[in-house]
């Protein structure tokens, strides 16, 4: 199915982007068929520029993560073992809450008790390391797409 559409830059281009040959040399608008790719093609050349340009944006937001750690941070009490000690009492008056920071450092699960600003400095830390996965899932997404669309622009359109 072909469409019309106007140009109204007949002076500065003498061919319309379409490739056809305008009537009047004039600025008046002049109607004249388009091919029915044309559409497509001008929707999926958008379509991977507006990619392309969300994917460097992305790369962009990267470098702008900061100091990254992995793991997790909980606040916990607990017994410290001692048989005199309140913790063993019934009801127990348990040590803490003291911050604990849990991690994997060579294959192997790691504890580690915290002060308030080491936990403070961590949950920074460990928020960069969550945004940073998320910035890299989401170029992964982009790149999946503008690969696409190239791919697609570079064989034509599908046929079904």
């Amino acid at each position: 199915m072909q469409r019309s559409s106007k140009c109204s830059q007949l002076v500065e281009c003498m061919r319309c982007r379409h490739g056809e040959n305008l009537t009047t040399l004039d600025t008046e608008v002049v109607d004249h068929p388009s091919t029915p790719t044309d559409k497509d093609g001008e929707r999926g050349t958008t379509e991977l520029a507006e990619r392309r340009q969300r994917y460097e944006a992305l790369a962009g937001e990267l470098a702008t993560v900061g100091i990254i750690a992995s793991g997790s941070l909980a606040f916990r009490s607990h017994r410290c073992g001692k048989a005199n000690c309140a913790c063993t009492a019934n009801p127990p008056r348990l040590h803490g809450p003291y911050w604990h920071l849990t991690t994997k450092v060579a294959g192997k699960t790691v504890n580690r008790r915290l002060s308030e600003s080491e936990a403070s400095g961590y949950q920074e830390w460990i928020a960069n390391d969550r945004r940073l996965r998320a910035l890299i899932e989401e170029l992964r997404t982009v790149a999946r797409e503008v690969i696409e669309l190239t791919l697609t622009e570079k064989s034509g359109p599908s046929r079904a």
